[in-house]
């Protein structure tokens, strides 16, 4: 993968546990780290579920290898936003990681 291909900065971000103003527990993404990616939109799809249209939009996000990324995180790319949902890291030479998402926002 050519540096060139990676033209995206992205955030990614767990599920964890934060805390209000008030000193309550609360759900928040916390960041994990930042990576450049490269991002292609894969393919979408529009459904009609409970008469309400549904649409969702698959992508490809590579970037160099690493394994703290798991299922459930999200990618941040400004205000675009994809839930990773597998992770298909190049085992044999470490080189880069595929993440496949679907973009929630």
């Amino acid at each position: 993968m050519r540096a060139g291909d990676r033209d995206r900065y992205l955030t990614f971000k767990r599920l964890g546990g934060a805390e209000n103003e008030l000193g309550e527990k609360v759900d928040a993404w916390v960041n994990v780290g930042n990576a450049w990616a490269s991002v292609k939109m894969l393919n979408g799809l529009q459904a009609l579920k409970a008469d309400q249209p549904l649409t969702t939009v698959q992508a490809s996000v590579r970037t160099l290898y690493r394994t703290d990324i798991v299922p459930g995180m999200r990618a941040h790319d400004g205000a675009r936003v994809y839930e990773v949902k597998a992770v298909l890291p190049d085992v044999s030479r470490k080189k880069y990681t595929d993440f496949v998402c679907e973009v929630v926002a």
